[in-house]
């Protein structure tokens, strides 16, 4: 998998050659590169009209997955469609590794995440201490109780103090 890889000459040469990506991969091979933190791919794609808004959409989850910053402003700035479901999924990606900056990115110009999303967030930054994640994602609305409670069990658990005084004071 090149894109895996970073091969950017590569897929230059296949991009100039205008070989295509099966449209069954195309979400992979961009996903994957975004993961990888090769923005020089992504770019190289994009400049060749070689993913779709879509694809693109699938590719900031694989970058904040990875936690690259970079490659999401690139895909955002190049109009990346993402669904609602689809950032939610990167914003508890990024939660659980504590990426905080990528947090702010996918949640600016008051995008949308469900509640839900939301509360799998905070339970996974509460899990690895992530107290401004947490923060962040709190401000950003609300959670139910099941998820306030269940982040602040596994705070609890981990003695993180400062995670369970923010938990309790957000009781319903």
């Amino acid at each position: 998998m090149l894109q895996k890889e970073g091969h950017l000459p590569v897929i230059q040469a296949l991009l100039e050659n205008e070989a295509t990506i099966p449209e069954y991969l195309r979400g992979w091979v961009v996903f994957d590169a975004a993961k990888g933190g090769h923005l020089p791919v992504i770019q190289a794609l994009l400049e060749n009209g070689a993913i779709s808004k879509e694809d693109q959409g699938k590719a900031v989850c694989g970058a904040a997955k990875g936690g690259h910053l970079p490659v999401i402003q690139e895909l955002l700035k190049d109009g990346a469609t993402i669904s609602e479901g689809g950032r939610g999924g990167a914003v508890c990606d990024a939660a659980k590794k504590g990426y905080l900056s990528i947090i702010q990115e996918l949640l600016k110009d008051g995008a949308i995440i469900s509640e839900d999303h939301r509360g799998w967030a905070v339970r996974g930054a509460a899990k690895e201490g992530h107290l401004p994640v947490i923060e962040v994602l709190l401000k950003s609305g609300s959670i139910s109780e099941e998820h306030r409670y269940s982040a602040l069990q596994t705070a609890q658990e981990k003695g993180f103090e400062e995670i369970i005084e923010l938990l309790n004071s957000k009781k319903p």
